[in-house]
């Protein structure tokens, strides 16, 4: 029979209240999943940014600065890879 004088003793605490260690790979999915309900929002934002902002410059440096038509394959492909 195992008594309070007999019996090992135990000075190990188990906390089950132990925090998760801090760094910016969870901070970060923490935010994601926080948007997870705006997605569609999300999708429209890139959507726009692509159109008003990263395709005309193509065609700026294109049309102004003489550049190679590798920046319009590569901006293209970018747009419809989204």
């Amino acid at each position: 029979m195992v008594t309070t004088t007999n019996a090992p003793a135990s000075w190990i605490s188990v906390n089950s209240d132990q925090k998760q260690p801090f760094n910016l790979w969870h901070k970060w999915l923490a935010v994601a999943d926080g948007q997870a309900k705006y997605q569609a929002v999300w999708f429209i934002f890139s959507l726009i940014f692509m159109g008003v902002l990263c395709l005309p410059l193509p065609a700026l440096l294109i049309y102004s600065y003489n550049a190679p038509i590798v920046v319009l394959v590569i901006s293209m492909t970018l747009f419809f890879s989204n």
